[in-house]
């Protein structure tokens, strides 16, 4: 998979089967119309649900939740960087993820590791925003969508890890960073791929 700045959307058929492939993107949007309650039950669904899934998997789900929590924060700019996030990895990821799914995708070695071996940052930027996103939203009237975005982003965080761990099984996590001079003054980030 490549990072770039341009990123081709999915269809509306591509974008309504990841919907239909998973529950919790379903669960959050009904929650979030009031027509499904948001209580231990369900934030028990939610968990389970996702910490059964594959990282991979699990980004874009999480993503796909994202994209509908946002929207309950436009008004704010932390919320439109998630809402721009989760398009991207939506769009990212998911065509590639349904090809994959239905077994219309053999990656070679290099095209498998370029495409997984975004996914520890990816979920990890993702997590952070909707953390940030839940922080924002802590007034009475988005109380759903604040829960939402902390068990979302925990549940990002989680599947990073998950994510570095499957890489270092595969023998993929050779990516390092450059090293730096001794007494650098300089702080790294992971920064974004062009």
């Amino acid at each position: 998979m490549k990072h770039n700045a341009v990123t081709e959307e999915l269809s509306d058929r591509e974008l309504a089967a990841l919907h239909v492939r998973f529950v919790v993107p379903m669960a959050v949007a009904a929650m979030l119309r009031g027509e499904e309650p948001m209580d231990d039950v369900s934030e028990y669904m939610i968990n389970d649900i996702l910490d059964n899934l594959e990282p991979d998997t699990a980004l874009i789900c999480i993503a796909l939740c994202a994209q509908r929590v946002a929207a309950h924060a436009a008004h704010t700019a932390i919320g439109c960087a998630a809402a721009a996030e989760a398009d991207r990895i939506v769009n990212e990821y998911g065509s590639v993820w349904l090809a994959h799914e239905a077994g219309r995708m053999a990656m070679d070695d290099a095209a498998l590791r370029a495409h997984l071996s975004h996914i520890p940052e990816d979920i990890e930027s993702l997590g952070d925003l909707l953390m940030a996103v839940g922080a924002e939203l802590t007034e009475e009237t988005h109380a759903i969508p604040a829960i939402l975005c902390d068990i979302l982003g925990a549940q990002a965080h989680v599947h990073r890890e998950k994510a570095e761990i499957e890489l270092e099984r595969h023998g993929l996590s050779d990516r390092e960073l450059p090293e730096l001079s001794p007494g650098a003054n300089v702080i790294r980030f992971p920064g974004r791929r062009f």
